[in-house]
């Protein structure tokens, strides 16, 4: 400084460092006591420009001094800012404080900004067959319920609310997330419906009973709510024929009937989860009533057509120890172990 003094000092970091890999190798007993082989120390100058630098080392027992000119620092601090501004990068609301967010998805503009992002999102998806694709979106669509559950469904905006929750459902239905299933479901059929009962759409409402009848195998849940099914749609009458199958008939023909014919991708996706479990009856059925049976004839009742070699793989991937005696693949029959009572 030009009056010749010595510049105050401010903030002091110091910064121990590790012993080192011989150090180490020394006896506890030193190690213990020192802990470290030394410190580095930085200082702030009040009115320089520098820092000044000061290390210390234990073992040769030495202070070095260095003076070294302060940078800028490297960090895009306008783009981080930018970056936790976009609504997409808001957090949960169930894992934020609401005293120190100066923005939330409370706030409905930036539900419908987030909303148009989440539209683009999936425009953007390549393989719609693929559920690790739709899992980001899943995650978005996650915040956007917390917030409009949060804001009062949207402040009143109940058309908007159900189009979330809707989405919601089948988008993790597509991603396989039956954690975020569960929640939409729950919002949607239990509140949503429940407060406009003129927006329920027949379509989710069997997606629900799907849910508990072959996600979850819950008969009595699934019975349940198959006895208030509006049986006029062809949806009501879809999910009335399948709980049917599952849990009063036990008919694997109908039940695969329903797999194979219905129009939407989620109703299958939801049923492959009871698929197995419907096949083990089906072959358990068929050991008892024949010796032995045609490979097609066994097919119709796994869901399975114009597959042989699918069809014993499933049988003895399903059944063990093994149900097959052996197998005449020239008359395509599959003799059956006779089974134990």
């Amino acid at each position: 400084m030009s009056n010749g003094k010595q510049p105050l000092e401010g903030l002091t970091v110091r910064i121990w460092d590790p012993p080192s890999k011989t150090e180490s190798e020394k006896t506890a007993d030193e190690n213990l006591l020192k802990g470290n082989r030394g410190f580095r120390q930085y200082t702030e100058q009040v009115g320089s420009d520098k820092l000044k630098y000061t290390t210390h080392d234990w073992d040769t027992d030495t202070k070095k001094a260095h003076s070294t000119e302060l940078k800028q620092s490297t960090r895009d601090w306008d783009a981080e800012k930018k970056k936790k501004e976009s609504v997409q990068e808001l957090p949960l609301l169930s894992r934020s404080d609401p005293r120190t967010d100066t923005q939330s998805l409370r706030d409905v503009k930036l539900q419908y900004e987030l909303w148009d992002h989440i539209m683009k999102q999936v425009k953007e998806i390549k393989d719609l067959d693929n559920a690790k694709e739709w899992e980001p979106t899943v995650n978005l669509l996650r915040k956007l319920r917390e917030g409009v559950y949060a804001s009062n469904w949207s402040r009143g905006d109940y058309a908007f609310a159900i189009k979330v929750f809707e989405h919601s459902v089948n988008f993790s239905i597509k991603a396989h997330n039956y954690e975020e299933l569960a929640k939409s479901l729950f919002g949607l059929i239990n509140e949503l419906y429940v407060i406009n009962k003129g927006a329920e759409n027949p379509y989710y409402v069997v997606l629900n009973i799907l849910y508990y009848c072959c996600y979850l195998q819950n008969p009595t849940k699934a019975l349940t709510l198959a006895v208030n099914l509006n049986g006029t749609t062809n949806e009501g009458r879809f999910g009335k024929q399948l709980v049917k199958s599952v849990f009063i008939s036990g008919n694997s023909l109908m039940y695969f009937r329903l797999y194979h014919n219905n129009p939407y991708s989620t109703f299958k996706i939801l049923m492959d989860n009871y698929n197995d479990a419907m096949r083990i009856k089906a072959i358990d059925i068929l050991r008892k009533a024949y010796l032995s049976a045609s490979i097609g004839w066994i097919g119709k009742w796994l869901g399975i057509t114009n597959n042989s070699n699918m069809v014993i793989s499933e049988i003895e991937r399903l059944v063990k120890p093994t149900c097959i005696k052996s197998i005449d693949h020239d008359r395509q029959l599959i003799y059956f172990l006779k089974k134990r009572k």
